[in-house]
């Protein structure tokens, strides 16, 4: 991508033969270390990509081997950006055991034909590439941009690291501190009017995001020698705390159906469905080397906009309390979600370009899309309106999600849509540049 662009159909054109490239930098990117908290790799990788694209960008380092990247298009000195655009450099989850076939197929990225599959590929490397190649074409715009776009690419969106070689403590759960890049980011001055932030949204507009609430539930007892254990003759009869933890979790199960169908959340953009899950059940400490033996039942519990989520340990104690022993119950992490408040410019652009680009309006986001985790909570949180939007995943058989594949053409469209909603929202001072 070479040629100066002059006009919106010149935006259009430019990504739209950069297709190729596109998708090897996608590959590209994919294919280097990306746990979250170790994806230090990828953030150097896209420093030296928007670098080599004539891109002003900084590293802002987290810790050795996590950091977001942050670059600027536009004006230099414009105090508050028109946009940032904002994408997660990590990937959830461990390196999968098993032969190299079995760890590409789980954690690695490849083309087959017109797909790119993998895990960290579609969540969240299709809209990383995508929003780096969209700022090359408006970083070449002629003229040049009247307001700046920032982009961030965070860190750690999948929660803060743990030494993977460590035994996990009490204190962490299985799956924490979600977004946590994208605060360090905002902490230290990630400021702009919008935020778009790119997940696999399947092509709609996610306007909203639910919280967590994350609970240890400790319940208490004793694992003796086995030939020494005396059971009684109900299934609660017996003094150890994982076969306790059964009737826990079976209780929390049933908590956890009424839960998400009493918790619907309706607002301007879709419906936010929360759900519960027990995620982990593990012992305090090594068997036959405390004076009881405890076991901890870790649940993840997603919370409306606006819930008082505190309210639900007073359900959880309630639905415990006629239980033979006696459970703790104690919040480790817990966040809020937001609606986005003051988007319609912001969401405005990004349907008009969708339209464009696909002919037609963009789809209701599934009621999971707007029921998670994005990092749109982090920008909502402190005023910045914020939405999502990214690719449609499409099905494959590698991965253990079954879904983590993108069209290259896709891609391109996606590129697209982000060029020319930053271009309507930074391209002059009435927030607009419509040819």
């Amino acid at each position: 991508m070479s040629e100066p662009v002059t006009t919106t159909d010149a935006l259009v054109e430019a990504i739209a033969v950069a297709g190729e490239e596109l998708a090897e930098l996608t590959l590209a990117l994919s294919v280097l270390p990306d746990r979250s908290g170790y994806e230090r790799p990828v953030a150097e990788a896209v420093e030296r990509w928007l670098h080599d694209a004539g891109i002003d960008a900084t590293l802002q380092p987290i810790s050795d081997t996590s950091a977001n990247v942050i670059a600027r298009v536009g004006p230099a000195r414009d105090p508050v950006p028109a946009l940032i655009l904002s994408s997660h450099l990590d990937t959830e989850g461990a390196i999968p055991e098993g032969d190299d076939e079995a760890r590409r197929h789980l954690r690695g990225a490849w083309r087959d034909g017109d797909l790119l599959v993998g895990k960290g590929l579609v969540n969240d490397r299709t809209q990383v590439a995508a929003m780096l190649v969209a700022l090359q074409a408006l970083a070449r715009r002629t003229p040049a941009l009247r307001r700046s776009v920032l982009f961030v690419g965070t860190a750690q969106e999948c929660g803060a690291p743990l030494d993977p070689s460590a035994r996990a403590g009490r204190e962490a759960g299985p799956h924490m501190a979600e977004g946590f890049g994208a605060r360090w980011a905002i902490d230290r001055g990630a400021v702009a009017r919008f935020a778009l932030v790119g997940e696999p949204t399947g092509f709609a507009i996610s306007g909203a995001q639910a919280g967590y609430l994350r609970v240890r539930i400790t319940v208490p007892g004793f694992i003796p020698y086995t030939p020494f254990i005396e059971r009684g003759d109900g299934p609660l009869d017996t003094p150890n705390s994982l076969e306790r933890s059964a009737e826990v979790v079976a209780r929390l199960a049933r908590w956890a159906r009424a839960y998400e169908l009493r918790e619907r959340f309706e607002f301007w953009g879709g419906t936010v469905a929360p759900r519960a899950q027990v995620q982990d059940i593990r012992r305090i400490a090594p068997l036959f080397t405390q004076a009881d033996d405890p076991c901890d039942v870790f649940v993840d519990i997603r919370t409306a906009p606006g819930r008082d989520d505190l309210a639900l340990l007073g359900e959880l104690g309630d639905l415990l309390a006629d239980l033979p022993f006696a459970c703790s119950i104690a919040p480790y992490d817990r966040k809020r979600g937001y609606v986005a408040d003051g988007a319609e410019p912001l969401v405005a652009a990004v349907e008009r370009a969708h339209r464009r680009i696909f002919g037609g309006p963009s789809p209701r986001p599934r009621d999971p899309q707007v029921s998670m985790w994005h990092d749109t909570n982090a920008f909502n949180e402190v005023g910045i309106p914020a939405v999502s939007y990214g690719i449609a995943p499409q099905p494959e058989t590698f991965t253990r999600e079954r879904i983590r594949s993108a069209r290259v053409e896709d891609l391109v469209r996606l590129a697209q849509v982000y060029a020319l909603a930053a271009l309507e929202l930074a391209g002059d001072d009435t927030g607009g540049d419509r040819d």
